[in-house]
């Protein structure tokens, strides 16, 4: 999900990196970077492109940056980094106990 002006995370169901976090032992480090959308600008976010990629359900979207090319905007980029989030080591671990984290 990419807006120009918005910063948003979505996970959805995606928990493989928890799932390696588990089997691995090793803690889980949150990591943000704020400005990182405002790089390139996307066209496909509406009309065609987009209605084609949720018929597909692909992202399609074409990138552009300084002069039309993928060459990025200057853009101060703000990085977080969290508290590292301790894990268990799970050999086979199910997907309730990949919700829990």
């Amino acid at each position: 999900m990419v807006e120009e002006n918005r910063e948003r995370i979505y996970f959805k169901k995606r928990f493989g990196y928890i799932k390696v976090a588990l089997e691995s032992g090793v803690e889980i480090i949150p990591v943000f970077h704020f400005g990182n959308s405002q790089v390139l600008r996307v066209i496909g976010r509406t009309g065609l492109l987009a209605f084609i990629s949720r018929r597909l359900k692909i992202s399609i979207m074409l990138p552009y940056g300084v002069f039309g090319l993928p060459i990025p905007f200057r853009q101060r980029i703000v990085s977080v980094v969290g508290k590292p989030i301790p894990v268990q080591k799970t050999p086979n671990p199910s997907r309730e106990v990949s919700y829990v984290y």
